[in-house]
């Protein structure tokens, strides 16, 4: 490997991977040149702004590419280049030696199987086990992710569970052969604070008991100082940065790194002052632009000169620290300017709430005696929500929490009318609302937005995304089709997107893409 040294007990190895995609509108270079080791008993960090390529590397070391796809370079696993496997051989490494969690749980299960169906079907498919020893195994897998009642969650459908229940389904199906590398596609994204805590000691507990190697994707920083090893920064699928985590977080050498840093929350110090976030401005370079002879982040960056535009910078090791930066000695915290103060421009409270929410109740099931119409109870109706009160007023945002199947969402989808309440009373602006979106005025739909948990679920798959954005302009604010166009590019830009991806299908956005598309189909309507 080029920039990386040889040690024993390496597991994984991608040298100079490069991931094509080939489309209608053009090639897409979403992995440009990656470099990367996993050793046993690892774990490395995997981090970037949506759109850099993380996913799609996770999904080439899976095998998981369309054949409209060219992958350059090796991904080589216990020493087999799994770019060249058949599809036996890589039948035999999933789910047994190799397992990943995908970024969206809804579509990494079977929504006409039961959850315990899918489950056994792994554990059947790799391991010599009784049925028996099956749903032993099962329930087993159930406890260690803190699914309540693990002994009836079994007979569920995805759709009767919570976003985080799935995702802790999917993180026990990853685990239940304890595989050798583990590959994590932000896994903790729907999860609880202290669910997610869990999730992260299993994590470790795995790496320690079978020796195994995890590549850990996410955006969250404070997760990948929490559990990972060494740390990976990734821009414009390729890699700039990389170093231990200790080292990473308290000594950045890349631009991009101090950068990804600032932008971390933080709450307001000890003069109570609260700051704002502070941001990297523009957008992850486009995937469709070829690179040239230049940092790829060069346009972007602060300590940008013209050298930078003259050669690519080579990858530099200080020390055992990575970086892809020809002056990584400039680099400090400093450099993307001082948080600024947030002044908050209070609007005056008025007497009507935007939304009161009394006595909100919501139940799933039906219940049912033993002998019809008498005898003991047989099934009990599952309580969603009990006696809810809320308020919303004008200029403020009320936050709601809890752990996972606590009724957050059920209650948002309660307020806006996708699921009919059981009982309470819903008001908007001191009007009443109907018990259903299909009976609410054209005027309350259009006041009342929702951005879902899972956005590939919110978008049509066959559609370009201009179609949930203009939609809703030309429905609710009653835009000609070119005005709806001229409004939907500037509802992208908002989100941080190039208006060249209103004619992109779903399927070319990342996770991360998608859910902001959703975000613009949600202002569209100005609610």
């Amino acid at each position: 490997m080029s920039q990386l040294s040889q040690t024993e007990g390496q597991l994984l190895e991608l040298d100079r991977l490069a991931v094509t995609f080939y489309t209608p509108r053009g090639t897409v270079r979403a992995v440009r040149d990656l470099s990367i080791e996993i050793r046993r008993g690892e774990v490395l960090g995997l981090v970037g702004e949506s759109g850099c390529g993380k996913s799609t590397a996770a999904f080439a070391i899976m095998g998981y590419l369309p054949g409209t796809t060219r992958v350059d370079g090796s991904i080589l696993f216990e020493g087999r280049d799994i770019a060249h496997m058949g599809d036996s051989d890589l039948r035999e490494l999933r789910g047994n030696r190799i397992a990943m969690v995908y970024q969206d749980p809804a579509t990494s299960l079977n929504p006409s199987m039961r959850i315990g169906t899918q489950v056994q079907e792994v554990l059947r498919e790799h391991l010599d086990l009784d049925s028996k020893q099956v749903l032993e195994r099962m329930i087993e897998l159930f406890e260690s992710v803190r699914l309540a009642d693990p002994e009836a969650i079994g007979q569920r459908y995805p759709h009767q569970l919570s976003g985080g229940m799935q995702q802790r389904v999917v993180i026990a199906m990853a685990l239940a052969c304890d595989p050798l590398l583990l590959i994590m596609d932000e896994p903790t994204t729907g999860l609880d604070v202290t669910t997610e805590a869990t999730i992260l000691d299993l994590i470790v507990e795995l790496k320690d008991r079978v020796n195994a190697g995890i590549l850990f994707v996410s955006h969250n920083l404070g997760v990948i100082a929490r559990v990972a090893d060494r740390v990976a920064v990734m821009y414009a699928g390729e890699i700039v940065e990389q170093a231990t985590v200790g080292e990473l977080f308290k000594n950045p050498r890349h631009p991009y790194t101090a950068g990804l840093l600032s932008c971390v929350p933080r709450p307001p110090g000890d003069d109570g002052i609260e700051r704002k976030l502070s941001s990297i401005p523009g957008s992850v370079l486009d995937a469709q632009i070829e690179g040239g002879e230049s940092c790829l982040f060069a346009d972007r960056c602060p300590l940008a000169q013209d050298a930078c535009t003259a050669q690519v910078p080579p990858m530099t090791d200080l020390d055992g620290h990575l970086s892809k930066c020809l002056f990584p000695d400039d680099v400090h915290s400093g450099i993307w300017g001082e948080a600024q103060e947030r002044k908050k421009e209070l609007i005056p409270e008025e007497p009507i709430p935007v939304l009161n929410a009394h006595s909100l109740r919501k139940f799933y099931g039906r219940e049912h005696k033993k002998y019809l119409f008498f005898g003991p109870p047989m099934q009990q109706r599952v309580r969603a929500l009990i006696d809810v009160d809320m308020k919303v007023g004008t200029g403020r945002t009320l936050g709601v929490v809890g752990e996972s199947g606590s009724g957050k969402s059920t209650a948002a989808k309660t307020i806006v009318g996708l699921v009919p309440k059981d009982g309470g009373k819903l008001e908007l602006r001191g009007q009443n609302l109907a018990d259903g979106v299909q009976l609410s005025s054209k005027d309350q739909r259009a006041a009342m937005r929702m951005v879902f948990q899972n956005p590939t679920a919110s978008l049509n798959p066959k559609l370009p995304i201009r179609h949930s954005i203009i939609r809703a302009l030309r429905k609710f604010a009653g835009l000609s089709r070119d005005e709806s166009r001229e409004r939907a590019e500037q509802l992208l830009e908002a989100v941080g997107l190039d208006p060249s991806y209103l004619d992109r299908p779903p399927s070319e956005l990342s996770g991360g893409q998608q859910q902001r598309v959703a975000l613009a189909g949600a202002f569209a309507a100005s609610p």
